[in-house]
Order: C-alpha cells, then structure tokens, then sequence
C-alpha cells in the first residue's frame, strides 16, 4: 500500500520530468512566447510561420518535455533554451541565430536540406535533424559544445562533414 511519502515522491517526479516544475511554464497557453526577448521571439516566429504553425500550437514544457513533444519550446529568464519543431515543412532554419542561448534544437521531419544559423550556436549541446534531407554538415563550426547530433534517415548520400 502506498504511502503518503511514496505519493508525494511520484508526483515530484512526474512534475519534474513533464517540466510542471518550471517557473517559465507559467506564461499563458494563449502565448508561450511571452516571455521572451523581443530579438528572440521575432526569430520563433519567423520559424513557426515558415513552418506553417502558429506560437498557440506551441506548447511550453520543461527540459525533459522537449522529447515527448513535436511542436515545444523551454524559455527561460527570457531566453530560448531548448525548440522543438517537428512534422512540418520548413523551408530554413536561419532565424535559429538570433537565439543565443540555444541548447537543444530539434527539427525533425521539416525537409530542411541545409543547416544554416548555427555559426554562432555556442551553447548548443543537442542537434536532432533526423528524417530532412539534409546534403552537407559544414556550418557547425559554432556549436563547440555539441554532444549530440542526429542525422537519422534521409541523409543524402552525396552527404559531406566537415
């Protein structure tokens, strides 16, 4: 039988691990860019419309959340940190430069074939571009501290690193 503590463990886990814990996740569902820096909100918005979403269909979650969810973001103090956008075409990903303190990105099945505004990714640690058509892998000179990257499925096989 679960007791009280056991409870209260498993509801601190789970409000950890959706991100409910967050205190940028306060911002309305009406606008989860709210938030954010001018500079930085104009820049997802640029990627939402090339992508043919609308910032209501983005839903603000926690670090850990970003996995489990196509269309997310996590701000924090007023900063871009992590941006997922998956399943929508997009026709470039340049505006990702004027996020400057862009941890994870994550564009997924967007038929992007370029990498592009990432030269100035210092923070970025995660890069998920699986399933885009994506041709070369040379402007990544910026992102220093990338740990992962994925690349997985529709790689073009004339593909170079570089």
């Amino acid at each position: 039988m679960p007791t009280w503590t056991t409870t209260f463990a498993c509801v601190v886990v789970s409000v950890v691990l959706l991100g409910c814990g967050s205190s940028d996740l306060s911002s309305t569902n009406s606008d989860p860019l709210a938030k954010l820096r001018q500079e930085e909100r104009s820049a997802v918005e640029q990627l939402l419309t090339g992508a043919g979403l609308t910032a209501k269909q983005l839903r603000p979650v926690g670090r850990l959340g970003i996995e489990k969810n196509a269309q997310s973001i996590v701000v924090e103090n007023g900063h871009v940190k992590a941006l997922r956008i998956s399943d929508s075409p997009l026709a470039s990903m340049r505006a990702v430069a004027a996020l400057p303190e862009l941890e994870m990105l994550w564009l997924t099945n967007t038929k992007i074939s370029e990498i592009d505004g990432l030269e100035a990714a210092r923070k970025l640690t995660v890069l998920v571009l699986s399933r885009n058509q994506i041709r070369t892998v040379d402007r990544l000179a910026g992102a220093t501290l990338l740990e992962t990257l994925s690349l997985n499925g529709y790689f073009k096989q004339s593909a170079r690193v570089a």
